[in-house]
């Protein structure tokens, strides 16, 4: 048993990092949709605190 977490040999971070930033970020645009633009409402509906959200908003 591996049980280390470790990333499987051949995949580097970066290639896995990239879609899943890129389906974070088409969630939290969803959600912003859905909340008509209030971060506060789609923060909540993420399971997101408000603060996390404006930061996720901004690394964009």
């Amino acid at each position: 048993m591996t049980g280390s977490g470790a990333i499987c040999r051949g995949t580097s971070a970066n290639a896995m990092a990239t879609p899943l930033r890129t389906s974070e970020l088409l969630l939290i645009q969803q959600a912003m949709q859905e909340a008509h633009g209030n971060v506060t409402v789609a923060a909540r509906n993420l399971g997101l605190s408000r603060a996390t959200l404006y930061r996720r908003l901004a690394s964009k």
